[in-house]
């Protein structure tokens, strides 16, 4: 039965792919190629050529898949000139000359050789060159750093998406100079800056490093011959020296290389490479024992990491957690530094909630300032941005915690027994806190450079907020009416452009909290006094402050429930958040003396109702009410955005809702004010004309309104009372306005119940003679509507009063 040594093999496998694809193999296409080798090297028995036949059979499989991977150029499969061609550049890296080429061609046209056969003469033949040839050492050159690139610690799976210089680019420059080996080792992953490439053994192994930048490598593969391994073993000896040198950790999952032993110095960066079972399992990583590091990152998988000290940063990279991720501070040590990069949380496993929420747990006996850098793994499309959920837990004597974060980060809390401020100033990404989250747990916060949001709970005179910079957002969780009192605790937080109050009820007098300009609303029955001129207003599905509740919750309880593990006490939650945000379509706002002009702004599909008050809550007239907003429909059955309003007091002499999205119904307007209906396209708004005795109508000749925007057969009208025909002027065409509704007034159409329909200057009027005097009046009945419209296209539907 014929055999192949596996060095043998790997330098077989190699050529086969400098050959076809020009470029090096990876540590996984090289460890399945060496196998299929081995493996039809004994199907092929003890007879003569055996080794050559297996050659042959797996440079075969090797084309095939090169063809079927598209790595082998469309032309070179289809003429045998081309191929040839291939073959001298990849092996030789250069064309062959004219007689060679058609003595190949000819012998694979006429299939006295195969593809296979060439190949395997032309790299035979190199080899068998003088060394110092140029095709030899061209050859050879290339082999050398292929071999190297298909090694574990510079090509295996966990390391290829984060590489430089791939299979293709480590030989693109390597030809018969020497020093062109140099330099493409130079680009190998385990290239040090002048230092060595130390792997460790299944033995014990004694390394001390340069004064470069060394690199270890601990595979779980014995080096010799590719058979799992342990190598980092209780006995090793790891000493790095000077330079900035690196400890390469490889699990399996067999087990290799899970016990945290032997002796680590002087190695500054510990980068443990999980795959299938963790380094050091649940008893952690025990950073003390990596003395001089400066940096531990754990990839794939991570447990937590204890005993860190000054200085050193923990890092987790390309890791779907299932739990928070841990770091717990060495006695002394005050200042922890985490840092992330590619880190998810798995979707719908463990304790984490939402995809998109990443569980961050801190702890030390003296523990005072932690600092979040790096970035979590980008949204799926359609996913909520995703967001580090932190909770860490101090020693008694801390009182001050400091949370650095460069991420958008939810801040549960740091506990501890003497802890009375969360200091997030040194922040730039967007943060969350929910100010009263956990019972009798209410310590002053302050935000960072983001846009901020912090939800209180219960929000009284000894709480300290204070947004710090960006554009921050205080919401309130409320049920009900606010006392002065509660005036005075909102209006000693600090730095919150916006001012949100969430809860069934909601009764506030916007005069008491003036320096907010910007205030939201999310609830079933909304009651705000004396809303000024210079402050907005915004009706909100609470769903849009506060997405993933449920998902919120989850996390919350799970971050709480392994610090409470890792403190001895216990931390419940005061409510939910999932029941505070909860989606909320249907909102009555009654705006009580407001200024001459209102804006609101409407965000989610809300069926909102508005009222302005009457009599002394009216306030001030004359103005305009500009609602902007809304939500399309997204489905079959769904109205989308919804607003009704009634302007029969008279409040506004302007409604606009032209960048309102959604349905607009104005079910009255005031005889005494002319007022200007601006509506918005592509949704079916509605308006109610109310056509009643002389000088009772709701739009007058005197106080004429005017509807702008209408859109035919989309909008409709509601004549209360009347019953609208076209008046066509014919020849009789009028010079003036005045003129036109002269016609229209000794016309029988606008007699009694009747409303004359005319067009006059590329407008539309609706008229009615209320006192029946055949001459119009200020007090009957008319409207324009901008543009020519038929009666047809109003839509108008009629009511009997």
């Amino acid at each position: 039965m014929a055999s192949i040594g596996i060095e043998e093999a790997r330098t077989e496998v190699a050529g086969m792919f400098m050959a076809y694809m020009g470029r090096a193999p990876e540590y996984e296409a090289m460890s399945y190629y060496v196998e299929r080798l081995q493996t039809l090297a004994e199907e092929q028995g003890d007879g003569e050529g055996a080794l050559d036949n297996a050659y042959l059979a797996l440079s075969a499989e090797v084309y095939q898949s090169a063809q079927a991977n598209g790595e082998i150029p469309s032309e070179v499969n289809s003429t045998n000139s081309e191929y040839v061609t291939w073959i001298y550049n990849n092996v030789l890296g250069r064309s062959p000359d004219e007689e060679g080429l058609n003595y190949w061609t000819e012998q694979l046209d006429s299939d006295t050789f195969s593809r296979e056969d060439l190949l395997a003469v032309v790299i035979r033949s190199v080899q068998n060159q003088d060394p110092e040839s140029r095709d030899a050492m061209f050859f050879n050159n290339r082999l050398e750093v292929a071999l190297e690139f298909a090694k574990f610690e510079n090509s295996n799976p966990n390391i290829l998406a984060d590489l430089q210089h791939n299979a293709a680019d480590i030989l693109a420059g390597v030809n018969e100079d020497p020093a062109s080996v140099d330099a493409a080792k130079d680009m190998l992953y385990t290239a040090t800056g002048g230092g060595e490439s130390l792997v460790l053994t299944p033995g014990v192994d004694n390394l001390a490093g340069t004064s470069g930048d060394d690199v270890f490598s601990a595979l779980p593969v014995n080096g010799a011959d590719s058979t799992p391994a342990t190598t980092l073993n209780q006995f090793d000896s790891l000493d790095g020296g000077a330079g900035r040198d690196t400890l390469n950790i490889y699990t399996d999952e067999a087990g290799n290389n899970t016990t945290q032993q032997g002796s680590v110095k002087n190695i500054e960066v510990i980068n443990i490479f999980n795959n299938g079972t963790v380094f050091a399992g649940d008893a952690g990583v025990d950073a003390s024992q990596f003395q001089g590091a400066e940096e531990i990152w754990q990839n794939n998988e991570a447990t937590s990491v204890r005993e860190v000290g000054d200085d050193v940063t923990v890092g987790f990279k390309d890791i779907e957690a299932d739990s928070a991720l841990a770091a717990e501070a060495a006695d002394g040590t005050a200042e922890l530094n985490l840092a992330f990069d590619n880190v998810a949380a798995a979707a719908g496993e463990g304790e984490q909630g939402g995809a998109g929420l990443v569980g961050v747990l801190a702890s030390g006996e003296n523990l005072d300032t932690v600092n979040l850098t790096g970035s979590l793994a980008p949204a799926a499309e359609g996913a909520d941005e995703p967001m580090v959920v932190f909770g860490a837990v101090t020693g008694d004597a801390v009182d001050t915690v400091s949370i650095n974060s460069e991420m958008d980060t939810w801040i549960v809390g740091a506990f501890g027994e003497s802890v009375t401020t969360l200091d997030a100033s040194g922040s730039t990404g967007d943060l969350l806190y929910v100010h009263g989250l956990i019972d009798e747990y209410r310590p002053a916060f302050i935000g960072g450079e983001g846009d901020d949001t912090v939800v209180a709970v219960d929000l009284g005179l000894n709480d300290s907020l204070d947004g710090g910079g960006g554009d921050n957002s205080l919401i309130l969780l409320t049920d009900g009416e606010y006392q002065t009192e509660d005036y005075d605790a909102i209006n000693q937080a600090q730095n919150f452009g916006n001012l949100a109050f969430v809860g069934p009820t909601i009764d506030v007098d916007a005069a008491q909290i003036s320096s907010f300009t910007d205030l939201t609303v999310a609830g079933s029955d909304v009651t705000v006094d004396n809303l000024s001129a210079e402050q907005t207003i915004e009706v909100i599905d609470p769903a849009f402050l506060l997405d993933g509740g449920e998902d919120l919750d989850a996390s919350a309880e799970g971050l709480l429930a392994q610090l409470g593990e890792q403190s001895g006490d216990s931390y419940a939650t005061s409510g939910s958040l999932a029941d505070a945000f909860a989606a909320n379509s249907a909102t009555t706002l009654a705006l009580n003396n407001a200024a001459a002009d209102v804006s609101v702004q409407v965000t989610g599909a809300i069926d909102l109702t508005l009222a302005t008050g009457a009599g002394d809550d009216l306030g001030v007239t004359g103005g305009t009410l500009a609602v902007t907003g809304g939500q399309e429909a997204v489905a079959e059955g769904d109205a989308g955005s919804t607003l009704t309003y009634d302007n029969a007091e008279g409040k506004f002499s302007s409604i606009d809702v032209s960048e309102y999205v959604g349905e607009f119904s104005l079910l009255g307007m005031n005889a005494d004010v002319a007022e200007t209906v601006t509506l918005g396209a592509g949704s079916a708004d509605s308006i109610t004309l109310s056509v009643a005795s002389a000088g009772e109508s709701s739009s007058l000749y005197g106080a004429m309104d005017s509807i702008e925007g209408f859109e035919a057969g989309v909008d409709s009208l509601t004549l209360e009372g009347g019953t609208a025909e076209f008046l066509d002027f014919g020849g009789n065409q009028p010079g003036s306005l005045q003129e036109a509704f002269s016609l229209a007034a000794q016309s029988d159409l606008s007699s009694e119940d009747g409303v004359a329909v005319f067009h006059f200057d590329g407008n539309t009027y609706l008229y009615n003679d209320g006192d029946g005097a055949g001459a119009y009046d200020d007090g009957d009945f008319a409207v324009e509507l901008v543009g020519v419209y038929s009666v047809e296209d109003l839509s108008i539907a009629e009511q009997t009063v």
